[in-house]
C-alpha cells in the first residue's frame, strides 16, 4: 500500500525536475558559452559571452570568409615556401608541398576539414599577395562585422597572446560566413577527397567536427548538426562553433575554453562536444515558434461615418505573426496595441482589405512584430435615402428620425403651394374665356365708367 502511495509522488517529482531543468538555462563546463537562434538572431542562453577567449582554429571561418568573398573556387593557387614558414610542426595540416597546386576550393576543404594551418597562409597569399596584408583585413572585416573585442595576429589561429576574441564576437563572424552558401557546403561536409596534384596523390579529408561524422563507433554523431568548426590549443582549450536544425528552430551554439578528459577506457574525450550537446538540447526543448498573432479575428473596430449600414467596420491582422517563445509561455502575458489611422474614424465606403491601422503584439513588455489591420467587409456609402433612414441606433437614430419629418413636412407643403398656385392658373384662364369680346355688348355695370 505505501509503494503505491509512493510511486505516483516520485513520478509527479520526476516530471517537475524535468520540466525545470528543460526551462532553467544549464550552467556550460567552459570559459565562455553562447546560443542563439539563428531564424530571429534571439541569444537564448550566454555565458561569460564577451570575455576575451583564445579562439584556436576557429579563426579558419574568418579566413575561410575572406577567400570566398575575393576568389573563385575554380581558381588555381601555388603553395610557397613563405606560407610554409613558422608554422608549428605538431600542428594540423593537409601536407602541403612548396610548388603544389590545388583549386581554392580543394584548398578550402583543406582548412576547414583537416584544420591545416599551411592551407590559411596559402589563402592569405592568394587574396592579398602576403599574410600581413591579409591579417589586416581579418581584423577590418571583424569590425565592420561589429566585433568589439578581436584581434587577429595569424591566419589560423595557433597561440599567440595578441590573438584572441569572444564567444559573441566569433558568432557574428559565423553568421556573417554562414549566409554563404559555399561555406555552408565545405563546413557541412565529413569526408572529401582532395584529387591527385602535380605533386602528390590523392587525400581523403575526415572533418575535425565529430558531431557531423555519421559512424557506428562515433558516440558524438548529432543528426540535427550541420557544422561548423572545432578549434584547439593548449592555452584555447577545447572550443567548437556548431550549427543544428530541429523543426523550426535552427541554433548557433559556441563553446570556447572546455577540458580534455581521460575516460576509464584511456580514450580522450573533448568535452566541447557533450557541452555542445547539452545546450542545443536545452534549446531546443525550451524554446518553441508560436502563432501569437492570427488573422482570422478581428482585433479592433473604426467609426465609418455617411455609410450605409453598419456605423463601424471590424479589423483583423492583414497576416499572423509567428515568434520564438519559451516553451511554457503564459498566453495571457500577450499583449496587444492597436493604432487606428484616424481615432475619429473613416468616411464610407470602405473596401474589404482596406489598411486602416497597425497592431502590435508585446509578450512581458518585448515587442513581438506588428501587422496591417485591415476591414474584414466593405461599407458602402450612403445615398439620401439610405442617409434620411431612420435604422440607426442612438442619438443619430434620432436626428435622422427629426430630418425625415422635416423633409417630408416640406415636401408636403410644396405639394400644397404647387396645387393652390394650379388652381389660382386655372380659375383666372377661366375667367378670362368669360369676358366679352366688345365693350358694347356687355352688361350695364360694366360698361359704366
Amino acid at each position: 500500500m505505501k509503494k503505491t502511495r509512493i510511486l505516483p509522488i516520485l513520478l509527479l517529482i520526476a516530471l517537475l525536475l524535468t520540466h525545470v531543468s528543460a526551462l532553467e538555462a544549464p550552467t556550460p563546463n567552459a570559459a565562455a558559452a553562447l546560443l542563439i537562434e539563428r531564424n530571429t538572431g534571439e541569444t537564448l542562453m550566454e555565458y561569460n559571452a564577451d570575455e576575451k577567449i583564445y579562439p584556436a582554429s576557429m579563426t579558419k571561418i574568418m579566413t575561410c570568409l575572406l577567400t570566398l568573398e575575393t576568389l573563385h573556387l575554380s581558381d588555381v593557387v601555388t603553395v610557397s615556401e613563405t606560407a610554409l614558414a613558422d608554422l608549428d610542426e605538431s600542428g594540423s595540416t593537409a601536407d602541403l608541398q612548396p610548388g603544389e597546386q590545388l583549386t581554392v576550393e580543394q584548398l578550402l576543404y583543406c582548412m576547414m576539414l583537416s584544420s591545416a594551418n599551411e592551407a590559411c597562409n596559402v589563402a592569405a597569399e592568394a587574396v592579398s599577395g602576403d599574410v600581413a596584408s591579409f591579417i589586416g583585413a581579418m581584423n577590418r572585416r571583424a569590425e565592420e562585422l561589429g566585433c568589439e573585442n578581436t584581434h587577429f595576429a595569424n591566419t589560423h589561429g595557433l597561440h599567440d597572446e595578441a590573438h584572441f576574441s569572444t564567444a559573441r564576437d566569433l558568432s557574428l563572424i559565423t553568421l556573417e560566413a554562414l549566409k554563404n552558401r559555399e561555406f555552408r557546403k565545405i563546413v557541412g561536409t565529413s569526408h572529401y577527397t582532395v584529387p591527385a596534384t602535380n605533386l602528390t596523390a590523392e587525400r581523403h579529408l575526415t572533418t575535425t567536427n565529430r558531431l557531423i561524422i555519421k559512424a557506428d563507433n562515433n558516440i558524438y554523431y548529432d543528426k540535427r548538426v550541420t557544422g561548423v568548426k572545432t578549434g584547439y590549443t593548449s592555452p584555447a582549450g577545447r572550443c567548437l562553433i556548431a550549427t543544428a536544425e530541429d523543426g523550426p528552430l535552427s541554433l548557433l551554439s559556441v563553446v570556447c575554453g572546455c577540458d580534455t578528459t581521460i575516460l576509464p577506457s584511456g580514450d580522450l574525450q573533448f568535452e566541447s562536444f557533450p557541452e555542445t550537446e547539452k545546450l542545443l538540447d536545452w534549446g531546443f526543448s525550451s524554446y518553441t515558434y508560436a502563432t501569437v498573432l492570427t488573422s482570422l479575428y478581428p482585433v479592433a473596430e473604426i467609426p465609418v461615418s455617411r455609410s450605409a449600414g453598419s456605423n463601424f467596420v471590424s479589423l483583423a491582422p492583414k497576416n499572423e505573426i509567428t515568434s520564438l517563445l519559451p516553451i511554457d509561455y503564459d498566453a495571457e502575458k500577450i499583449e496587444l496595441k492597436t493604432e487606428l489611422i484616424s481615432e475619429s474614424g473613416v468616411s464610407a465606403p470602405v473596401n474589404a482589405g482596406d489598411e486602416l491601422g497597425t497592431v502590435t503584439v508585446f509578450y512581458r513588455g518585448k515587442e513581438l512584430g506588428s501587422a496591417p489591420l485591415v476591414a474584414i467587409a466593405g461599407v458602402e456609402r450612403a445615398t439620401l435615402i439610405t442617409y434620411l433612414s431612420p435604422s440607426r441606433s442612438g442619438a443619430q437614430g434620432w436626428f435622422r428620425t427629426v430630418m425625415l419629418i422635416l423633409v417630408v413636412a416640406a415636401m408636403i407643403v410644396i405639394i400644397v403651394l404647387l396645387i393652390v398656385r394650379s388652381k389660382k392658373r386655372r380659375d383666372k384662364k377661366k375667367a378670362a374665356r368669360q369676358m366679352p369680346e366688345k365693350k358694347e355688348d356687355a352688361p350695364d355695370w360694366f360698361r359704366k365708367e
